[in-house]
This record gives C-alpha cells, sequence and structure tokens, in this order.
C-alpha cells in the first residue's frame, strides 16, 4: 500500500499539470469526500485525519485499477472500512495509523473486486442487478409487481442506489456494518 501511495504523492507539479485524466479523478474524489459521513465523527472535521485517510485510500486505489477508476458513491463504500480497521486495530484512540489505513484500503479493494461492475460506465451490471430483481419480484411478490407495472416502474431504477451503495445510504451507519458483515462474511 504504502508503495502505491507514492505513486501518486510523488508526482511533480509538471506531471500532474500534462495528466488531466488524474486531475480530474483527483477533483471529482475532492468533490465527492467532502459530503461524505458527515455525522460520523471520524468524517466530521474537513481537515481531519478522516478525511484525509478517506482521500489517500480512493487516490490509492484509482492506481490499483486505473481502468475502474473512481465514480460517486466509491467514497460512501470505503469509510465502513476506516471505522472496522480504526475499532479492530486502532490504539483505542481516533488516531489513524499507516496499518490502519493500509487495512482499509485493501478491504476496499477487496470489495471493489466483487463489486466494481456497479460503477462501470456502460451500467451492465447494475441493469443485469435490477433485471434480475424484477424477476424475483414477479415471481415472490406478483401484486406488487403488477402494481409496479402500472406506475411505470418495473424497471426497478428507483432501487438503482440500494444496489450500487449495498444500502450504505439507506441505513444506519452501524447497521450497515452488519449488513455488509452478513453479505460478505465467510
Amino acid at each position: 500500500y504504502k508503495m502505491l501511495k507514492l505513486q501518486w504523492r510523488l508526482m511533480y507539479p509538471e506531471q500532474t499539470s500534462r495528466f488531466r485524466k488524474w486531475r480530474d479523478r483527483c477533483r471529482q474524489v475532492d468533490k465527492d469526500i467532502k459530503r461524505t459521513d458527515r455525522s460520523h465523527p471520524l468524517l466530521a472535521s474537513e481537515h481531519g485525519d478522516g478525511i484525509q485517510v478517506l482521500r489517500n485510500i480512493l487516490l490509492s486505489h484509482i492506481m490499483w485499477n486505473w481502468d475502474l477508476g473512481y465514480c460517486q458513491g466509491m467514497s460512501d463504500m470505503a469509510t465502513p472500512f476506516i471505522h472496522v480497521a480504526l475499532n479492530s486495530m486502532g490504539d483505542g484512540s481516533n488516531h489513524i495509523t499507516d496499518d490502519v489505513e493500509s487495512e482499509a484500503f485493501w478491504a476496499f479493494a477487496a470489495l471493489m473486486e466483487k463489486i466494481g461492475g456497479n460503477f462501470s460506465i456502460d451500467g451492465s451490471s447494475m441493469h443485469t442487478q435490477l433485471e434480475t430483481l424484477q424477476r424475483l419480484l414477479k415471481h415472490l411478490d406478483p401484486p406488487l409487481h403488477e402494481f409496479l407495472l402500472q406506475q411505470h416502474a418495473s424497471n426497478m431504477f428507483f432501487c438503482f442506489r440500494w444496489l450500487l451503495v449495498l444500502f450504505k445510504r439507506e441505513f444506519p451507519f452501524d447497521q450497515v456494518l452488519k449488513l455488509w458483515d452478513c453479505l460478505y462474511a465467510r
């Protein structure tokens, strides 16, 4: 993780000035982290360690998986890992060590390996998931499926955010941790 982080931290300003795609991704990350989990104590301060660690993780992940890049919502996916790593590896304070940051990064990277398709530009993964959800609903709750058809909502697009960020914005933080634990624990 340290080497990955150094790749972007050691870029010369002249190099960055000639790397538009990198600048665009940095701007998007900087824009998104300002509005990510601001009610969580770790991320409450705009200039706090939590915000800096979140930025480090997201920019390092861009270097790790350049093809996937960065998309809105990824910042939401990274914050639970910072919280969990801090609580399991931290020294009891809210000080985030390099080991905590590294652990959070690799957990986030593993999740992106599983669900990175959710963030693909062509949207094919999300489209497939919405179709699957629609077929399940048709079999499990025909009256609701029929109602959605009548409302012209059978495409299930209203569920897009739920699936994209795994209910991260729909439930309180502690419940999201439990849900993700159930989804991904082995």
